[in-house]
């Protein structure tokens, strides 16, 4: 079973991304509402810190993609 999740949510500098990784490559991204890639960066942990301060306020999504599985959560930014 996969574990995935975000928090804090609403966040405002930075979001903690906790997936169960597995050694294989990933990708995590975080999309604005209009679903543009605004980040992207390689998983090589259980647990990621992606800063969110430079994002403009609103609703995002964030998405772990391992191969042909993808995980996504939404977020706040404020």
């Amino acid at each position: 079973t996969v574990r995935f999740s975000a928090a804090p949510n609403p966040a405002t500098s930075q979001l903690t991304v906790s997936y169960t990784y597995t050694g294989k490559a990933a990708r995590l991204v975080i999309r604005n509402i209009n679903g543009m890639k605004v980040y992207e960066q390689a998983v090589q942990s259980v647990q990621s810190i992606v800063p969110v301060q430079q994002l403009s306020s609103g609703f995002y999504t964030v998405e772990v993609t391992e191969g042909s599985e993808r995980y996504s959560l939404n977020f706040i930014k404020q």
